[in-house]
């Protein structure tokens, strides 16, 4: 309340999104969209590009939850046309595995396969180990449910060895 007090919109926006992030590891999705919608909105009027691009992409992992497969595909490409300008590469990494994930999910295992493509491009460009061993196992995912099991193992074992490697700073 202080924050709204002083008209701190980036204070306001952080407690936000923390609150959300809270619900959503709990589990009350609801509650997390309705927050992380509070905070696209204040996002969106200072023009903070990159908070709204983290917007889309924490609203469309909310609508994934929620199996709304197709508002979760449209923030997710929301948040991947957002981060393009913005050279974010790490935001599109994100933005193409919330991607990959809804596509995975829809069964169209051919379309989830070009965004985790595009994905490793990029994480292999910044050696960006961490989220290499997702989108390896991803692609592992996808390519048995092809039934391309030589390279889905392949792709798992890639998984493996870099889940042994990485780990999260944060427990996430």
């Amino acid at each position: 309340k202080e924050f709204k007090f002083i008209n701190d919109t980036s204070g306001v926006v952080n407690i936000l999104n923390n609150l959300a992030s809270i619900n959503y590891r709990k589990g009350n999705y609801e509650k997390a969209l309705s927050q992380y919608l509070e905070c696209l909105k204040l996002d969106e009027s200072k023009n903070n590009y990159s908070g709204i691009a983290s917007g889309y992409n924490n609203i469309s992992n909310v609508y994934s939850n929620l199996n709304q497969f197709n508002k979760s595909i449209h923030y997710a490409e929301k948040a991947t046309q957002m981060y393009q300008p913005l050279s974010d590469k790490q935001g599109l990494i994100k933005g193409y595995i919330n991607l990959t994930r809804n596509y995975y999910l829809l069964q169209n295992y051919q379309q989830s396969l070009a965004y985790i493509d595009s994905a490793e491009v990029l994480a292999l460009n910044i050696n960006d180990n961490y989220n290499l061993g997702k989108i390896y196992n991803s692609k592992g995912s996808a390519l048995n449910k092809l039934k391309r099991h030589k390279e889905a193992y392949d792709y798992f074992q890639k998984s493996l060895e870099f889940s042994n490697q990485e780990s999260d700073p944060l427990g996430y």
